[in-house]
């Protein structure tokens, strides 16, 4: 197994709680900022190492998070709002090394790359991956209708 990294995820979506409980699986020391405490039961203890609940935008609450000590900082809260700005006080204020942001809207998350934080968008990557499943998607051969056999 490789090493234990600490990871320090901010919010409380579903995809939050899949991400604790994966690395936690994995021997990965998770820290997690929710920022609903009745998101709490999404959350078992032994999943992560350090929960707190709590603002978001608050440094202190971050800083005993330990994220000046993070690889990764990832924030995967229900807003992108929410989202983009803790990524970039997280990048500013703790100098993280990488920090990733949920955006559900593509064109939010265009001019953030420029600032260091990389993006994910779950919009894109779901029309992505549907357009993939139809046969549509960007360099997919796509059968007729009207070839033989099929319906004119």
């Amino acid at each position: 197994m490789a090493t234990a990294r600490p990871v320090l995820i901010v919010g409380s979506t579903g995809v939050a709680a899949l991400m604790a409980a994966e690395l936690h699986q994995r021997g990965h020391r998770v820290a997690l900022v929710s920022d609903e405490s009745a998101d709490s039961a999404r959350f078992p203890e032994s999943a992560v190492a350090i929960y707190l609940e709590g603002d978001l935008f608050e440094p202190s609450i971050l800083c005993r998070a330990n994220a000046s000590e993070a690889d990764v900082i990832v924030c995967a809260s229900v807003s992108d709002e929410r989202n983009l700005t803790t990524a970039i006080l997280c990048r500013r204020a703790f100098e993280a090394r990488r920090v990733i942001a949920l955006v559900n809207e593509p064109w939010r998350g265009e001019a953030f790359g420029e600032l260091g934080v990389e993006i994910i968008c779950p919009t894109r990557l779901a029309a992505t991956a549907i357009l993939g499943s139809c046969g549509l998607a960007e360099g997919q051969e796509h059968e007729s209708s009207s070839s033989e056999g099929g319906r004119p």
